[in-house]
């Protein structure tokens, strides 16, 4: 589990999305980020807080969610450019959470939305089989982050 530090210690900077070197494809018009919408879901206060941080102080959308049940209502009602899930939550896990999607996506004719599960240890296989696109392993960085967001951002 994360502990929460200010947003210097977790290597945030203070100067928002141009000072944290966005990948090319992240440039929209004269080099400005593109803005994604990212769903977060993950049943710890604190690391959703901590998502939060460095999303939006990258220059992104937020929207949180504490299980995956509640990711899924979310996903329901709108669309996003990423959903990160933990992989173990209440009520309903991240591979599970992340099947519904895929489903209401094939139902809805949805272009496919970017889902990584944010976990410690859940296994590759279960990620393929539900329809995860990756992992991104706990404890992470920022550039960790940082290139999952630049790998899911639209071509400029």
């Amino acid at each position: 589990m994360f502990q929460l530090q200010s947003e210097r210690q977790l290597g945030i900077p203070p100067s928002g999305p141009q000072a944290l070197g966005l990948p090319q494809a992240c440039a929209g018009p004269a080099g400005a980020p593109t803005k994604l919408r990212v769903l977060v879901a993950d049943d710890s206060r604190t690391n959703r807080r901590i998502l939060e941080l460095m999303l939006k102080n990258m220059g992104h959308d937020v929207v949180l969610a504490g299980d995956g049940l509640e990711a899924v209502e979310a996903f329901e009602l709108a669309s996003f450019d990423l959903v990160l899930l933990d992989g173990r939550m209440p009520r309903l896990d991240g591979p599970s959470a992340a099947c519904v999607m895929r489903t209401i996506e094939a139902k809805t004719h949805r272009e496919r939305t970017s889902i990584f599960a944010v976990t410690g240890g859940l296994g590759s296989a279960a990620c393929k089989e539900s329809g995860i696109d990756g992992v991104l392993e706990k404890p992470f960085m920022l550039s960790d982050l940082t290139a999952v967001v630049g790998a899911c951002c639209p071509a400029a």
